[in-house]
């Protein structure tokens, strides 16, 4: 049973001027004999954390959800019938603010929303003794009281005073009768649905690798880039002792929470951990970066020591990016190489792809791929997980093919487009960002944002078969192409929202926002016609496409100078979409004005849509060689110069570096600039999946055999079965092994130059080795 009664331990929300604990919540349940069977069903707006008879349960950190509770409340049930006894029982909780009560979030309004307020309980504890059903559900009888976590933000971080810890809280012999009694509080108004996402799990404890004596930056100042507005100036006054303290190193750039471990303490010894991601130019660690913020509430930790030989403290109800801690407050006797580990977590998909080849340039740039992947999936895909951690759909709507490919994390963003589709409003748009209180759709959206509604049911369907996922998202597809098909100008076409974004600096203007504006929504209508295909919708087939041809045409009218082969302003994204996408016929010029203009800037005027299809046009066009220089080159505007910097995720831009040489308030862990992933599994590899979208067992092998590399070898994981490809150069051949679960089929291709020993260039798909020439 959803329960919709929900309590509330106190009326005050937690604000940073005026904390609010977070409160323990106790119910009392007594058995005769032992059921024969028990389940717990609960609801947390915000986060919750559950225990019986002072054992904690809880799925996984954040539970169970981060959700608009406006528009859906999420339910987690449990099977407690192992930790029950005979006679009286404690189920027991600990609330945190999570998403309804976000007060550091001041920049997207979310403390401005409808639904603030403190966090809220439900929950229904139902079963059978003797074949008789029981049900009990939240209500004023529910003990509560206030807990050590004296405050918790989902974005600002979580303090806890040890002192105020009460033994044994949970246990059934507890006497709680001193606590105060909850109360009913508004009902939600989400629709109620169970949370079918992979849970939050801890994957590894991670160690530093070194720390040392520090100094914390301080020239963080939070109206740097951003008017945090609500409150007066709420920026901690630090003392310059607060800027002293130990450095730890553990690493690599990931997500999670710091793990503090203490020996000697003192009642009321004040620790502080504050997260960052990099070092300053003096080595020092800086968060001049999270520029969201109040000063001190910036992924800063608190823990006050209740006294003790040995104390241990993990944050909950918060999460953070972090390479290094900064901790404040220890004796130099407590500095050990042990007093903070890495509790590294993310949403607990599985490995699906992978990718290996002579160049370890393209090695660490998988590498640092997939851990920006891991690192900013917690439940949905976040833009970053130190500074925003918001689900902004544009970063989605590049990224979710190459996630497919190398994880299985279709689950959860089908989860996650149940709260798209709830915050599309009524004209059809959605925001920005989701979930929102509201922000984003004055600003933050557009086209290339709001194709999430297409590209994520169209690749799930595409890599996994899923029909539902389709049926799910066919009403809310449908419903946009009506908003933008009004959104037109007299041209035919469309600009609204932004652009193609975070270009590098310098070289050519970007490429015209009405163009990009225009073909992104061409290529949502082309995909919308293909799903309402495979749906048998044929007016809404044939609605779809023609509105594609229409935009075609305008397009063509308005910035396809064919004679010449030049697209829009001449710039790389105007090219690159209008060859992958047939917008040109005159494919020869414009590819020819394309390669003239790398040749002269490199890889200058690309945003975060001109880089996703950009290697792989050059690819398609027989330049994958060029595609691989361009990603590795150790330039300004290449790849390979975040490996060069030390970098072990993908940053926000290439401007990552401000004209004075430091680190700006770029983000360095992003991963919306990562399709080179799937540059490297579906083009060098030459793993091709379901291309046609007829089927997700149809897979292609289609190599293409840099130049520069002597081998390459990639996995991918299909619903039908596991494929393996790899290639290697003897000699003056090249041999090509291929594996292939016997459900799997397709053809293997071999690109221009390159031919099997019998002279053809293609074969059925069929596991074996393959000698091939090199004409």
């Amino acid at each position: 049973m959803l329960s919709e009664k929900f309590i509330s331990a106190t009326k005050e929300r937690n604000k940073i001027a005026k904390p609010v604990a977070a409160p323990y919540v106790r119910k009392n349940i007594e058995f005769d004999k032992l059921p024969d069977s028990i389940f717990v069903t609960v609801c947390g707006l915000g986060f919750y954390d559950i225990f019986v008879n002072g054992e904690k349960i809880t799925k996984g950190f954040l539970a169970p959800y981060i959700s608009n509770p406006d528009d859906i409340c999420y339910y987690d049930k449990y099977d407690i019938l192992p930790y029950i006894k005979v006679g009286n029982n404690v189920i027991g909780f600990i609330l945190g603010n999570g998403f309804k009560n976000n007060d550091a979030g001041t920049i997207w309004e979310f403390d401005q929303a409808d639904f603030i307020g403190p966090p809220q309980l439900a929950f229904a504890i139902e079963g059978k003794v003797d074949e008789e059903s029981f049900l009990i559900e939240a209500d004023e009888s529910v003990k509560v009281h206030e807990s050590p976590i004296i405050f918790d933000d989902i974005r600002a971080g979580t303090h806890y005073d040890a002192r105020l810890e009460i033994e044994n809280w949970c246990s059934p012999d507890f006497d709680d009768s001193y606590w105060d009694n909850a109360y009913f509080s508004e009902k939600a108004r989400g629709a109620k649905k169970f949370c079918e996402a992979e849970p939050i799990t801890v994957q590894r404890e991670i160690k530093a690798v070194s720390f040392k004596k520090a100094t914390l930056d301080k020239r963080y100042d939070y109206h740097q880039n951003f008017n945090i507005k609500g409150y007066p100036d709420l920026r901690r006054k630090f003392e310059d002792s607060d800027y002293e303290g130990y450095c730890y190193d553990f690493g690599e750039n990931t997500s999670g929470v710091p793990k503090l471990r203490l020996y000697n303490t003192k009642p009321g010894q004040k620790i502080e951990l504050q997260m960052c991601e990099f070092l300053n130019n003096d080595g020092n660690p800086t968060y001049m970066n999270l520029t969201c913020y109040y000063n001190g509430y910036v992924q800063r930790d608190i823990y006050i020591c209740k006294g003790a030989d040995y104390e241990e403290f993990t944050p909950a109800f918060t999460f953070h990016g972090f390479r290094y801690v900064f901790i404040n407050g220890l004796n130099d006797e407590q500095a050990r190489e042990d007093t903070v580990a890495y509790l590294e977590f993310h949403s607990d998909f599985k490995s699906r792809g992978s990718f290996v080849c002579s160049d370890e340039t393209v090695n660490k740039l998988q590498d640092m791929v997939r851990r920006s992947d891991r690192s900013n999936f917690i439940y949905f895909p976040t833009d970053c997980p130190h500074r925003e951690k918001n689900g902004w759909t544009g970063d989605a709507t590049v990224s979710c093919e190459q996630m497919l490919l190398n994880y299985t994390v279709e689950n959860s963003l089908r989860e996650w487009l149940f709260n798209v589709r709830a915050a599309q409003n009524q004209q059809g748009t959605i925001p920005g960002i989701v979930p929102t209180a509201g922000w984003g759709f004055a600003w933050g959206n557009g086209p290339i944002w709001d194709n999430v509604l297409i590209e994520l049911p169209y690749q799930i369907y595409r890599y996994t078969g899923n029909l539902d996922i389709l049926k799910e998202n066919f009403y809310s597809v449908y419903k946009y192409l009506g908003y933008a098909s009004n959104k037109r100008n007299e041209k035919g076409l469309l600009c609204y929202g932004l652009g193609d974004w975070v270009k590098p600096r310098g070289g050519k203007p970007v490429c015209p926002k009405e163009f990009i504006d225009s073909i992104m929504i061409y290529d949502f209508a082309l995909k919308a016609a293909k799903m309402f295909e495979i749906l048998d919708k044929k007016i809404e087939e044939q609605y779809a496409l023609q509105f594609a041809k229409e935009l075609k045409n305008a397009i063509k009218n308005e910035y396809v100078d064919e004679k010449n082969g030049i697209v829009a302003n001449d710039s790389q994204t105007a090219y690159v979409l209008a060859l992958y996408l047939g917008i040109i016929d005159n494919k020869v010029k414009a590819l020819e004005n394309l390669l003239k203009d790398i040749n002269e800037y490199g890889m200058h005027d690309c945003g975060m849509i001109g880089i996703r299809y950009l290697f792989h046009v050059l690819s398609k066009f027989g330049y994958s060689d060029l595609a691989y220089e361009l990603i590795v080159s150790e330039k300004q505007n290449g790849y390979g110069n975040f490996v060069k910097e030390g970098f072990t995720t993908i940053p926000e831009a290439f401007t990552y570096r401000d004209l004075e040489g430091n680190i700006s308030y770029m983000s360095l862990n992003h991963h919306f600039l990562g399709d080179i992933s799937h540059f490297f599994i579906s083009e060098i590899a030459g793993i091709h999946v379901n291309d046609d979208c007829t089927s997700a067992a149809h897979i292609d092998i289609k190599p293409q055999f840099i130049s520069n590399l002597n081998f390459a070898k990639s996995e991918f994981d299909s619903v039908y079965g596991k494929v393996e490809v790899s290639w290697g150069r003897q000699n003056d051949e090249i041999l090509l092994s291929v594996r292939a679960g016997d459900k799997i089929c397709g053809n293997i291709v071999l690109p221009d130059g390159f031919v099997f020993t019998d002279g053809t260039i293609e074969k059925e798909l069929k596991s074996g080795q393959y000698n091939v020439k090199i004409l």
